[in-house]
């Protein structure tokens, strides 16, 4: 016998409240990332800052996630391949590049850049995910 009692009709017990038709519905709250993607920079100026500071790995980032978000993946891996290549690249050079690497599917280089990161310092745990993600793709254990 299950314990759990169905019952369809006339069953003694709280019923459920009803809705009142004339409540609104409360306005989603905005994250910071919804935030800051309606208050990001244009490409163009994102592009400047990128070359006005090229040992800045953070304005490589930037420069980017932008170019991520206007689907121009190719773009994207090259500038972080620059930066990376950089003396003042770390981690999330690396672990950047290494992302998008994996979604070009480019296995080999993800797993290389993405376990470079996750091997320098506190490992991000986009990085360690996407080196899974490698993993798994590839096969490995």
């Amino acid at each position: 016998m299950s314990r759990f009692r169905w019952c369809t009709a006339g069953c003694a017990g709280p019923s459920l409240p009803e809705l009142a038709v004339s409540e609104a519905p409360k306005p989603v709250q905005q994250t910071e990332n919804t935030l800051s993607a309606q208050k990001s920079p244009p490409l163009a100026e994102l592009k400047r800052k990128n070359a006005e500071a090229p040992d800045d790995p953070a304005a490589a980032i930037t420069y980017a996630q932008a170019l991520k978000e206007a689907g121009k993946l190719a773009m994207a891996r090259d500038v972080l391949f620059k930066a990376n290549s950089s003396p003042h690249a770390n981690s999330n050079t690396a672990g950047s590049l290494g992302l998008i690497e994996l979604e070009l599917g480019n296995l080999n280089e993800a797993r290389t850049h993405l376990t470079n990161a996750s091997a320098a310092g506190t490992p991000n745990w986009r990085y360690v995910s996407g080196l899974g993600i490698v993993h798994a793709m590839q096969g490995r254990q």
